[in-house]
């Protein structure tokens, strides 16, 4: 690039690699029969959460039925999530030639899964909590799998469907459940993927659109919440992980925590430490709005349970920091916090107790 007299260059470093469609709006999802048309598939697997209405499940089946497609429905649940039922499931399923996950984190980590073993495309339709997961390489892996957590694809197309959603969850379980996710989200991607320019963009953009929908109440007040929704999903999956995200993932694994809940209680010693690490940088404005909107919404962190009230003893934690500093170690060691399993393990002693979280 020329430098001209008078002018200044700023080179900003930005890496795009999303191949997955994304549609965002209300009733988007209804297109899901001629998507799957269009990539070939004829056979479909549904996996669904047991929280999905039964309403939207008809739905999405009627449409697919529409497109003459021959599909089938596995639902699922956190207890029943275990490497045996993968095993099991993907061993029945040879011939499904796309994989739909529609629903919460639960059915898009077992999706990803299975169609990554069966070859398979995939898609899916996410709602919250852990509506990101569909936007996110990284995966929560089933009770009792032991072994490297390795990225896998992303699904062909995402359908975030505002009515589905809305069906899905009562306005105000909706409202929360969502900006708390972004707003990790946002602050997990700015800690840990500044340096790329996109990824600074699509976090600021998703803070901006969730404070408006918090300040400004109005009929766009979904519209707001769905887009800062997908703009920091978007943002955390260019940024890989972040220790919260692969403490969680651990959690569950090997406990059967509900990651999402965890994550938000690691957040609570977390995001003090990144801002540390973030300060003098040029996330930091952005990142300081993002904890004030966080801490605002759950009270200084009041109403955020600590890992000792989600069952999480005092004694489990080292095999926890063990469990995601080997397995996961190529995402802990990107997060500016973390530089040991110690490191690891302080955060979660930390976000066991209300006494011990650090203080700016």
């Amino acid at each position: 690039m020329k430098r001209h007299r008078g002018f200044g260059f700023r080179v900003v470093r930005i890496e795009v690699d999303f191949p997955a469609k994304v549609y965002v709006g209300e009733g988007v999802a209804g297109t899901l029969g001629l998507e799957l048309s269009a990539m070939g598939a004829r056979r479909v697997l549904l996996v669904v959460s047991d929280a999905v209405e039964r309403g939207v499940l008809n739905e999405v089946c009627e449409d697919l039925s529409a497109t003459r497609l021959e599909w089938g429905t596995l639902f699922v649940h956190p207890e029943a999530y275990s490497t045996q039922a993968v095993d099991r499931v993907a061993e029945l399923l040879h011939r499904i030639q796309a994989v739909v996950a529609l629903g919460c984190w639960l059915p898009a980590a077992l999706s990803k899964i299975l169609s990554a073993r069966l070859g398979t495309a995939l898609a899916a339709v996410p709602a919250p909590p852990g509506l990101a997961e569909a936007f996110s390489r990284m995966t929560v892996q089933p009770r009792g799998y032991v072994g490297p957590s390795k990225p896998l694809r992303l699904p062909d197309v995402i359908f975030v469907d505002a009515g589905f959603i809305n069906r899905l969850l009562p306005s105000e379980e909706l409202r929360r459940a969502l900006a708390l996710e972004t707003l990790l989200g946002a602050l997990e991607a700015l800690a840990v993927g500044w340096r790329n320019g996109f990824v600074s963009l699509l976090a600021g953009a998703a803070v901006e659109r969730l404070k408006r929908s918090l300040r400004t109440p109005s009929d766009d007040d979904v519209r707001h919440l769905l887009e800062a929704s997908v703009y920091a999903a978007l943002a955390r999956g260019h940024a890989m992980c972040s220790a919260p995200s692969s403490l969680a993932r651990a959690l569950f694994t090997l406990f059967g925590v509900d990651p999402c809940a965890a994550e938000l209680a690691i957040a609570r010693a977390w995001v003090v430490a990144a801002l540390q690490a973030v300060e003098g940088l040029p996330a930091a404005g952005t990142y300081r709005k993002a904890v004030r909107l966080l801490e605002e919404l759950t009270g200084g962190f009041s109403a955020v349970p600590t890992l000792d009230e989600l069952g999480v003893e005092e004694k489990k934690l080292d095999l926890v920091a063990e469990y995601a500093w080997t397995f996961e170690h190529h995402c802990a060691e990107l997060d500016p916090v973390v530089s040991s399993r110690f490191s690891l393990r302080r955060l979660l002693l930390e976000a066991s107790s209300r006494k011990s979280g650090r203080r700016r």
